[in-house]
């Protein structure tokens, strides 16, 4: 099986070939699709829009049976009208072999959300309270892999 580096610029990495992809581009989906069995969808960092950018990701991984391992968020499915459980349903609705993450935390916030205090010695502290977490940072909902 192909390995894509699906990027904006294309370029390849080690070990794979690159493809140009962009989640506002849905004419470079079909190559980034081309050939590969499965696919790791996120919202590109600094974007709000997870309805707009990832639901049309959804019908070109699923023409072509690609395994789609998506990444929203820490409790999303608590309403359906919330745009991540929106693409969540378009995904399991979809018929394509699929697993959700639904992190809570992840350590590269780190790097953009707290790096700039922390360059100027101030560590950022959650504030702990009782609340509803995950054991492990990620809820997996696993659909069969046949139908």
């Amino acid at each position: 099986m192909r390995q894509n580096a699906a990027s904006r610029s294309g370029k390849p990495v080690a070990g794979a070939e690159g493809v140009v992809f962009g989640y506002a581009r849905p004419e470079t989906f079909p190559a980034a699709f081309d050939g590969v069995d499965r696919a790791y969808v996120r919202l590109p960092g600094g974007h709000v829009n997870p309805k707009e950018l990832l639901q049309p990701v959804i019908p070109a991984a699923a023409e072509r049976r690609v395994k789609v391992v998506l990444q929203t968020v820490f409790d999303v499915d608590a309403d359906e009208a919330i745009p991540y459980r929106q693409v969540e349903i378009a995904l399991e609705r979809s018929g394509t072999p699929y697993v959700i993450l639904q992190p809570n935390w992840f350590s590269d916030n780190f790097h953009n959300l707290w790096k700039a205090g922390i360059n100027h010695g101030q560590i950022a502290r959650q504030p702990v309270r009782a609340c509803r977490v995950s054991s492990t940072c990620v809820t997996s909902r696993k659909a069969p892999l046949w139908r």
